[in-house]
């Protein structure tokens, strides 16, 4: 409890009369009448807050599934259950790896009155957190003291990778899809999977006609196919030190997941099945599935997936993989690599090879395309933009001896790799590929 700014006002108030009651008797006596005044009110406040601040309940609404760099709303539901008037203002004692706004926030409620104050959260990492207490300040009628509380109302959440993003592309069509780099190409009647016979339409091809069916009514009948179902794709994640680069305030790895569950729903609703498996200083596995029950199985499995120091070890991982998945399927690696490492990103395709469409999604780092944006002013900027051009002439002759042992490759900046995945999928699809 600490004197309110009422109470310190009104000692400065009483500083000139103080004054003068050095110099004229009638001063002395209003002083003293003042102040027990004062101190009665004071006293009787004092005790009101420290017994109403007790009867104030504090619940938290808000979801325990939260999205990594996502806004979240938050609830506070407050009941005064005393029978005095007070004011509070709080701070959620959030988690430190939240972002807020919204914070503090004052409220004022009357006797057993109902309340409710609103803000907004965003994490900065994934996992397991706890929303602990509500730090209060409450004040009474005259605002000469300030009760400092802290009101349990204890909440545990999760952050998983961006599951958000599933249902805003889910409702997009294909001409909005476009703005995030996704382009969603119908093939109508390709593909190896037969659908169905239909009427002929100008712009069929003729192979695509069925005689016998025509003959039969004497109408030119074509057949339809559909994009094949019942498909694998096996994401293979590195979890090393180069995962943990950081260039939009999320690391590489955070962007990774993020696209990934992406690929996983549009995978799942096309009827294929996502599995996953990391390497890198992590190794969990997580067999290709279909349904809702692998997106949750593949959130549960990343939600608490974080970059390691230790080195990743590619070839490895293809062993295991091998091991692990006899059927073909469409295997995605996501690293980020470099040049002297190739013999072992070769080694690894060329096992992969052997049995799956390999496609190498190769993450580098933005600074590199912005050195070669940039005005070149002075030899520092010279030698700099001739370092990162050096580097990205090896990194294409590297990617191209990967090409040259059979593996898809993208070259991409974490905040682009969700539209070259799904593109890449989709592509793959329409070509029947695998």
């Amino acid at each position: 409890m600490i004197p309110g700014r009422a109470a310190i006002g009104c000692l400065i108030l009483l500083f000139p009369l103080a004054l003068a009651a050095s110099y004229f008797p009638w001063a002395l006596i209003a002083l003293g009448g003042i102040c027990l005044i004062f101190l009665c009110y004071s006293l009787v406040e004092w005790a009101v807050i420290r017994d109403a601040s007790r009867k104030i309940s504090i619940e938290r609404q808000m979801t325990n599934s939260l999205s990594l760099d996502v806004w979240s709303a938050v609830a506070l539901q407050l009941h005064n259950q005393s029978r005095f008037a007070l004011s509070i203002e709080l701070h959620d004692m959030h988690p430190p790896e939240f972002i807020f706004d919204g914070l503090p926030e004052s409220i004022s409620l009357q006797a057993n009155q109902r309340g409710a104050i609103g803000y907004r959260v965003k994490p900065q990492r994934r996992g397991d957190y706890k929303f602990n207490a509500t730090d209060c300040r409450i004040t009474g009628r005259f605002c000469l003291w300030v009760h400092h509380r802290l009101l349990p109302a204890e909440s545990a959440v999760r952050v998983y990778p961006n599951f958000a993003a599933q249902r805003h592309y889910s409702i997009l069509g294909a001409s909005q899809l476009s703005q995030f780099g996704i382009q969603r190409k119908q093939r109508r009647g390709e593909g190896n999977d037969f659908h169905q016979l239909r009427e002929f339409h100008d712009g069929d091809p003729l192979r695509a006609i069925d005689w016998k069916a025509t003959s039969r009514i004497r109408k030119l009948i074509t057949r339809e196919y559909q994009q094949e179902r019942d498909q694998q794709i096996v994401v293979l994640l590195d979890c090393g030190r180069r995962m943990a680069h950081s260039d939009s305030g999320l690391s590489h790895l955070d962007e990774t997941l993020n696209s990934v569950m992406l690929l996983a729903h549009l995978a799942i609703k096309q009827g294929d099945a996502m599995g996953l498996m990391t390497f890198g200083g992590i190794e969990r596995w997580l067999p290709p599935a279909k349904g809702n029950a692998a997106s949750r199985s593949l959130l549960i499995k990343l939600y608490d997936l974080y970059p390691t120091r230790a080195a990743s070890d590619c070839r490895a991982a293809a062993s295991q993989l091998m091991a692990r998945l006899s059927r073909r399927a469409m295997v995605i690696i996501v690293t980020n690599t470099r040049n002297e490492e190739s013999d072992e990103m070769i080694a690894a395709i060329t096992l992969l090879k052997k049995r799956h469409l390999v496609v190498v999604a190769d993450l580098r780092e933005s600074v590199v395309d912005r050195i070669n944006a940039a005005t070149i002013d002075t030899l520092e900027d010279s030698l700099t933009w001739l370092g990162a051009s050096n580097y990205q002439i090896k990194r294409k002759q590297f990617h191209e001896r990967l090409r040259g042992h059979g593996a898809m490759i993208l070259d991409v900046i974490p905040e682009k790799l969700t539209g070259m995945l799904v593109n890449q999928y989709y592509e793959i699809k329409n070509l029947g590929k695998l």
